[in-house]
Parts: structure tokens; C-alpha cells; sequence
């Protein structure tokens, strides 16, 4: 299964990445609310089973995302995913990825949350970007100093704005990992970390992982 490297996926780059991927769009929708986060755990299945609408299936384990933004982009909706790596792993299952990886670019056990599949003309979400956890210890939640590891901060790719998203000394910011898979991100005042550009944006992204 090919698997993206986060190495591959600095968020300078990402937030400039706003080419079109044929196949991999979500589908959203502005200012209609959102349970996201408390549902995902309930449809993960972590073996297969339907997708969520908007989702589209992956090679190897599947994520579907939910989102729910606020600030300087407002939206809420569906969109694409994969499981990602940290330092070339493939993986089989979702429980094979929650497992982590105990030797990462540092060498340290650490989880690459999941990416975005790509995104078309018109998406507000693409996925997230240097979202590693450092010292992981598996499932469980883990704070905003954990967050950002090997240099690159945790954020978000927001097609549907200007600039992508990163946490910022102030911003805050938690993830959890749930056995099967499932998970959510969730982040409070980040920030585009560009001068000249205060925007910030708050919000959770949440997602479940499917089986091949």
C-alpha cells in the first residue's frame, strides 16, 4: 500500500497545495452546526463496512473525516482520508496504525495522525498537516505539547481560505485515539503563523477508520 511520508508533507508546503486530486473530494456545508467529534467513535467499524457520505475509500485503511470550523472560515462537513506514517510503515489495519511507531525521525514511539486524500475546487477542508505525536503511548488523549513533533507544527489545510492553520504559542489544542481507529483533533485560536495575517481559526476534526 503506498503511504504518504509526513516528511513529505511540510505544512508550508501543504497550505500552498491547492491543486485539484481527481476522486478525493468531501462534501461540505456552511453555518448548519455539527455533532462532530461525539459520533465518530459510534461509526468506526475498524473492519470494513460503509462509509460515511462524502467519503470516498482509500487504498488500504480508510479515514473519513468530519469537520466543524470556526473563525475565519466557517464550515462544517465530509471529506476523504488515509492513515499516514511517520517513517515509511504501511499499514494493513486500523489497529495496526493506533499501535504507532516506536522508532520515528527522532527515535522516538511516536503516531502520524491520519491525512487528507486531496481535495477539488470549492472544499474547506484538505486534510491535516504535521500532525505528529511525539512519546506516543498509544490510544488516549494527548495535549498540545505532544502535538507538534519533528519541527513541524500540527495544523489544518483550508483550501477555502488564503492560508492553512497551525497551532501557535496561543493556541490550544488536544487529540484523541481511540482503539478502533476512530479519533478527533480539536484546537482553539490557531493561528497562520504568517505576519501580517491575525486570522485564527477554532474547531474539531474528527474522524473514523474502515478496514480494506
Amino acid at each position: 500500500m503506498p503511504t504518504l511520508s509526513r516528511r513529505a508533507l511540510p505544512w508550508l508546503a501543504a497550505a500552498a497545495l491547492l491543486v485539484p486530486l481527481a476522486g478525493c473530494g468531501g462534501s461540505s456545508s456552511a453555518d448548519t452546526g455539527s455533532s462532530t467529534g461525539d459520533t465518530a467513535a459510534a461509526k468506526s467499524d475498524g473492519g470494513g463496512g460503509s462509509l460515511e457520505a462524502g467519503c470516498t475509500k482509500a487504498i488500504g485503511p480508510t479515514v473519513c473525516f468530519s469537520y466543524d470550523l470556526t473563525g475565519a472560515l466557517t464550515a462544517n462537513g465530509t471529506s476523504s482520508g488515509m492513515v499516514a506514517t511517520d517513517n515509511g510503515t504501511d499499514y494493513e489495519t486500523c489497529a495496526d496504525w493506533v499501535k504507532g511507531e516506536p522508532d520515528g525521525d527522532d527515535g522516538q514511539p511516536s503516531l502520524a495522525m491520519p491525512q487528507g486524500a486531496g481535495y477539488q475546487p470549492g472544499d474547506e477542508f484538505g486534510g491535516l498537516t504535521g500532525n505528529i505525536i511525539v512519546h506516543y503511548r498509544g490510544p488516549g488523549t494527548y495535549q498540545k505539547k505532544d502535538l507538534s513533533g519533528q519541527g513541524s507544527p500540527s495544523g489544518v489545510i483550508t483550501p477555502g481560505s488564503s492560508t492553512s492553520f497551525i497551532l501557535v504559542s496561543a493556541s490550544t489544542g488536544t487529540a484523541t485515539i481511540n482503539a478502533d481507529g476512530s479519533g478527533k483533533f480539536t484546537f482553539i485560536n490557531m493561528g497562520t503563523g504568517q505576519y501580517g495575517h491575525p486570522e485564527t481559526l477554532s474547531g474539531t476534526v474528527a474522524w473514523t477508520c474502515h478496514n480494506p
